[in-house]
């Protein structure tokens, strides 16, 4: 499996053997949140993790988690495919 970790390793994007596309986790409020970023780009992955992570960042560092977290993850890919022109 091949990982990367951003911010401070709070957040781990990694593509699974049998996959191509990225995925991303980090762990909050007792859980492990995952999302699929839905991309084979790395760099758009990046991307994703930017936008699906900081807006939900309490002070102190930790991520406010639930349904927004989740809800969030939906919008972000939907404007990165928006942005170019893609499908969600």
């Amino acid at each position: 499996m091949t990982s990367h970790t951003v911010f401070g390793d709070k957040v781990r994007i990694y593509r699974r053997a049998q996959s191509s596309l990225w995925q991303c986790s980090t762990y909050s409020e007792g859980r492990e949140w995952r999302v699929s970023t839905k991309t084979d780009s790395l760099a758009l992955a990046k991307e994703f993790v930017e936008d699906w992570y900081l807006p939900g960042q309490k002070p102190g560092g930790s991520v406010k988690a639930g349904k927004n977290l989740c809800r969030r993850g939906q919008a972000v890919l939907s404007g990165i495919c928006a942005a170019h022109q893609w499908r969600a």
